[in-house]
């Protein structure tokens, strides 16, 4: 049943996706819709958002996508990345400048050991797109 309506161009949160539907939410409203009708794109660092860089650290980044809940506990959705928690703790906030976001420390997997990063995309396309890449992680305090 329909939950709610979004104006076109109304920014939403992508909370996951499965079968070319994606769950979303909007205001306090959680709900399915289409592909037909969603448009990704990265979420820009804001010229008037300042932030303290703590290090910076390379790493090896790989993609993932799917459904499930994170080693923390949240679903995880395009801001996630899965860390070696005794690298990069639970929590922390990362700018990886290639992508132009910041991304949060949520979840870990059994190939994810050291100086590797595995991060969340709403797509197996844009996992595909990503591939595997060095770069430098900026962990912010």
């Amino acid at each position: 049943s329909i939950v709610g309506k979004v104006t076109k161009g109304k920014e939403v949160e992508i909370l996951s996706s499965s079968n070319g539907w994606y769950k979303i939410k909007y205001s306090d409203i959680t709900g399915w819709v289409s592909g037909d009708y969603i448009s990704t794109s990265t979420e820009k660092v804001s010229e008037n958002t300042s932030f303290e860089v703590a290090k910076t650290l390379d790493v090896k980044a790989y993609a993932y996508t799917g459904d499930g809940i994170t080693a923390t506990g949240t679903v995880p959705k395009y801001g996630t990345i899965a860390v070696d928690p005794s690298v990069i703790p639970y929590g922390t906030k990362v700018y990886i400048k290639e992508l132009d976001k910041v991304f949060t420390a949520e979840d870990c997997g059994g190939a994810i050991k050291g100086n590797t990063i595995d991060i969340f995309m709403t797509s197996e396309a844009a996992c595909n797109n990503w591939g595997v890449k060095y770069i430098t992680l900026q962990i912010l305090k």
